[in-house]
C-alpha cells in the first residue's frame, strides 16, 4: 500500500521548494549588474585595444614610407638615373640597370636588350613619372589620422604621435584597472552565494566574457600576447624619437634652432610618457591575469 506524506509536511516541502527558487531568482537578479559589469569593461577594454593598434600600424607605416630607405625614394632614385643616363647617353653599369629597372616597370614586359637610347616620347612619360613620385614622396611628409580627421606633418611625428599614444595607453589602463577591481568585486559577491553550483556557474560566466585576457597559465597565451604589444608600443615610438635625432639639423633649417629644441624636448617628454604608460599597462595586465588565474582555480 502507497504510504502518503501528511498535507502539513507535504505543504512544507512545497513551501520550502518555492522559497528556494525564489532566493535563486533573487541571487540571479542581484548578481547580474556584476556581470553586466564586468561585461562592459572588457569591451572598453578591446576597444581601446583595437585603436591602439591601429594608431600603431599607421606611426609604422607612414614613418616606414619616409624613413631611409623607403620605397618610394628609392624607386624615384633609380627614375632620375635613368633620366640623367638617358640625356648624357651613359653607358655604365649603373645607368644600364637604372634604365632596365624604369623600362621594366613602364613597360610591365621589356624582353631583350636594352638600349641607352629611347625614344622622346618614352623620357617623357619617364619625366612625368618622375613628377609623380615627387608628388607622391611629398604627399607621403602627411600622417592623416582616419579616427580624428586630423593631418600631422611627418616632422612632428615623434611629438604628436607620442601625444597620440599616451592618451590611447592612459585609457587603456584606466579601463584595465576598472576592468581587473570590477572582477574583483564580482568574485567578492559571488563568494557569498551559497549554492555551490550556482556560484560555479557565476565564476563560468565571469570568464567566458574575457576575450584578449586569459587565465592560462601556457608560457604562450592570450592575455601574455599583450605584453608584446605594450613593449612594441614603446620599442617603436622610441625609434622614431631616436631617429628624429639625426634630422634635427632639418629642423633647425626649416624653423630655427630655439623652436627645434622646443620640439625635440616636447618629443621626449611625450615619449617618456608613452614608456611611462606602457608599463604601467604591462603591470595591469599582469594583475588582471593573475585574478582571472585565481578565478579559474576557484571553479
Amino acid at each position: 500500500m502507497k504510504h502518503e506524506e501528511p498535507p502539513n509536511v507535504a505543504q512544507q516541502k512545497s513551501l520550502d521548494k518555492t522559497q528556494k527558487d525564489i532566493r535563486a531568482i533573487a541571487t540571479e537578479v542581484d548578481f547580474k549588474p556584476y556581470l553586466e559589469a564586468v561585461s562592459m569593461a572588457s569591451q572598453r577594454t578591446r576597444f581601446t585595444v583595437y585603436v591602439l593598434i591601429a594608431a600603431l600600424l599607421l606611426i609604422i607605416t607612414t614613418y616606414r614610407n619616409t624613413a631611409s630607405p623607403d620605397w618610394t625614394n628609392s624607386r624615384l632614385t633609380q627614375f632620375q638615373l635613368a633620366y640623367a643616363c638617358l640625356q648624357d647617353s651613359s653607358a655604365s653599369s649603373e645607368c644600364v640597370e637604372a634604365i632596365k629597372y624604369a623600362k621594366g616597370f613602364m613597360l610591365l614586359h621589356s624582353d631583350g636588350p636594352e638600349p641607352l637610347s629611347l625614344d622622346k616620347e618614352w623620357q617623357l612619360e619617364l619625366r612625368e613619372q618622375i613628377n609623380d613620385l615627387i608628388k607622391q614622396r611629398t604627399d607621403a611628409l602627411t600622417l592623416h589620422l582616419p579616427f580624428f580627421g586630423l593631418a600631422i606633418d611627418m616632422n612632428d611625428l615623434g611629438m604628436m604621435g607620442g601625444f597620440l599614444l599616451a592618451s590611447i595607453l592612459y585609457v587603456l589602463y584606466a579601463s584595465l584597472s576598472s576592468e581587473t577591481e570590477n572582477i574583483e568585486r564580482a568574485k567578492g559577491k559571488a563568494a557569498k552565494i551559497n549554492d555551490k553550483n550556482m556560484r560555479e556557474d557565476y565564476l563560468e560566466l565571469l570568464l567566458m566574457h574575457q576575450v584578449l585576457s586569459s587565465p592560462s597559465k601556457a608560457k604562450i597565451g592570450i592575455g601574455k600576447g599583450l605584453y608584446v604589444l605594450f613593449i612594441l608600443v614603446a620599442a617603436v615610438h622610441l625609434w622614431v624619437c631616436y631617429d628624429d635625432r639625426d634630422s634635427f639639423h632639418v629642423a633647425v633649417t626649416l624653423e630655427g634652432k630655439g623652436a627645434a629644441v622646443v620640439d625635440t624636448i616636447l618629443e621626449w617628454t611625450f615619449c617618456a610618457l608613452v614608456i611611462f604608460f606602457c608599463s604601467l599597462c604591462f603591470w595591469q595586465q599582469r594583475k588582471l591575469n593573475k585574478s582571472l588565474r585565481s578565478l579559474a582555480d576557484s571553479v
